[in-house]
Order: structure tokens, then sequence, then C-alpha cells
């Protein structure tokens, strides 16, 4: 068990600390699976928090020959951060003054920003039972029109930036001109009017806006429920969608882009996306499958506080993590009609 301890540190680091994606090993792939209440958004808040990223020329193989007690003086970096917003949440833990009072050793949190599109009005409240808090004269709320809008406008780098997709989102031309010929048609059978599509496609859209205008600075996307963005067995245009979306991930890593995602069952994530994913945490509940990880092993763990964090056909270890403290009641956003 010590050894499977050190396995899943250094997995687990090597997805918080990202190099250059040419000189070093770039941005990193990781897939939460397990059922409700055994801790996966816990650990994509840490994830969100924690990431960072090495000065340019610096990577992860010279860190790993300092000494560890010179370790901790090392320079680097707090990575922008771009998470996907949920009506039921908790990144109201990442507001600086909660994290702060959570983890009161950690010094200066990150800045958190949320963008909504600007057609959309949410109301974000905390809620306990009885009670409902708004909290939206207490964040910075800003609002996008586009994808470009997004990323070359509103974009708080080095900070976080939760993302609600817009609630009505129709294929831009771009993406209807991919579609186009993925379906082998020429661009003049092209729909002119707009095409409306499953509001979590757009994500599809941020992705191939966001590897245009990177620039090389590193970010992390964190996708909380990403079978709703990439579901397993799509039909007809989502098919050719999600597999653009698949293809896309493999300039991730040169670009410096890192993605974290969560579902229940790794089975509701389509499978070009899941095959391109190598590092996997299961679970209490989770079911493991075409792994190491064997079902005894995590029926083992305790209900929450430890996962068994995997590098598909490499290795795996046993990963320990703690609540955090102070958590602040859950957060409701609500969509005005």
């Amino acid at each position: 068990m010590a050894i499977e301890a050190h396995h899943a540190q250094k997995l687990w680091e090597n997805l918080l600390i990202h190099d250059d994606g040419i000189l070093g090993t770039g941005g990193t792939f990781c897939n939460l699976i397990g059922s409700f209440g055994h801790g996966k958004s816990t650990l994509l808040m840490q994830a969100a928090e924690f990431c960072r990223s090495l000065p340019y020329g610096i990577t992860k193989r010279d860190l790993r020959q300092l000494d560890p007690e010179d370790r901790p003086s090392f320079e680097t970096f707090p990575e922008t951060v771009i998470m996907r917003g949920m009506s039921d949440d908790h990144w109201n833990a990442l507001i600086p003054r909660n994290w702060e009072r959570s983890y009161p050793k950690y010094g200066t949190a990150k800045k958190l920003v949320v963008h909504v599109h600007e057609d959309d009005n949410y109301t974000f409240s905390e809620v306990t039972p009885g009670k409902r808090h708004k909290l939206n004269s207490d964040l910075r709320i800003r609002h996008y029109s586009d994808c470009e809008d997004l990323l070359l406008n509103n974009l708080r780098h080095g900070a976080i930036n939760v993302v609600y997709e817009p609630s009505q989102y129709y294929l831009s031309k771009d993406m209807r001109e991919r579609l186009a010929q993925n379906k082998l048609q020429s661009t003049k059978d092209i729909k002119s009017e707009d095409t409306l599509a499953p509001s979590p496609t757009w994500w599809f859209e941020l992705s191939d806006t966001l590897l245009r205008y990177t620039e090389g600075r590193h970010v992390t996307m964190i996708l909380d429920e990403i079978h709703d963005v990439a579901s397993n067995y799509p039909s007809g245009d989502m098919f050719h969608i999600t597999g653009n979306f698949a293809r896309s991930l493999i300039h991730f890593r040169k670009n410096n882009v890192s993605l974290f995602g969560s579902t229940h069952d790794e089975y509701l994530l389509d499978y070009r996306v899941k095959d391109r994913i190598p590092i996997r945490i299961w679970f209490p509940g989770s079911s493991p499958k075409n792994s190491m990880v064997q079902t005894k092993l995590l029926r083992s763990l305790d209900e929450i506080g430890e996962a068994v964090i995997e590098e598909k056909n490499i290795e795996f270890g046993v990963l320990p993590f703690s609540r955090i403290p102070n958590q602040p009641p859950i957060l409701k956003a609500q969509l005005s009609e």
C-alpha cells in the first residue's frame, strides 16, 4: 500500500503542475468516475485552485531533479481555469473569502469570475433548509456574446472562470462548415440559417476557439458531467460533432490545455473521447472496465476521502483526500425566463 500511495501522489501532482507542451509534457487529461456523494466535486474544486504552471523553459523533469526540500520554493504560476457551471454546484467554495477561510495557511486564493451569455439572466443563491441567500451582488459576473468574446475580452487569466453555456446555442458558421465536411457535403449546401443544437455542444466550439487563442498560456478546462457534453452513442449530426471534439483533444497537450472531466459511469462517455483520457480516478461505487483496478479494491476504500488514481496500463495507487473545511451550502443557479 505504501508503494501505491507513492504512485498516487506522483500521478496527482502530474495533473496539477504543468510545463510547456513542446519542451515538456504540456496539457494533461483526467476523468473522475463515481456515483453521487463520494468526493468528485471536492477533488474538482481542489484541482481548480491548486493547478499551476511552471515558467517557460522549466520542465517537470527539472523539478523532479531538485531535492524535495527545494521544491516548495520553486516558482510556479496560478493557472487559468475554465470551469463548467452547473445548476446545482459547489464553486462557491472557491470564492476567495470562502477558500481562505477553509485553508487559512494556503495564502491568497485565485480570483473567481462568473461568465454567462448575454441573452441569459441567472440568479445565484446559497440554499439551506428554509433559507436562500442571493450571491449576485457579491460576485464578479461578466456577459459574453460568443466564444471569441469570452476568451479575448472577458476571461481572467490566472483566475477561476466559471462559465455557463448559453441556454440556447446555435451552431456557428465554422461548426456548420466542419459538419458539412464530415458528411462529404459541398460547402454550397450549408444552410445559411442558424441551427439550434443542445446547449452543451457549445463546449465543442469553445475548445476549438481556445486552441486558436491560447498563445502558449496554460489553461485547465474542468467539465463536470462531461457525458452531457460528449455522450455515448450520439446519433446523426451529433456523431460527427462529437468526433470533431475528440480530434481536437489531440491538440490540447501541445497547446498547454489540460482537461478534467467527471461522470457517474465511464460507459456514459463517448468512446472516442474516453479513449483519449489516459488518467482515471475511480471512486467507491464505480465499476472499472479495461482497467488494472479491481472492484474489490474500491470496496475497501473509505466512502469519502479515498479514491484510486490510475494511468492506463502503467500504474495506480490509492489517493487520499480530505473534505473542504467550512464548505458553504449548495449553490443554485436559476435561469430567469
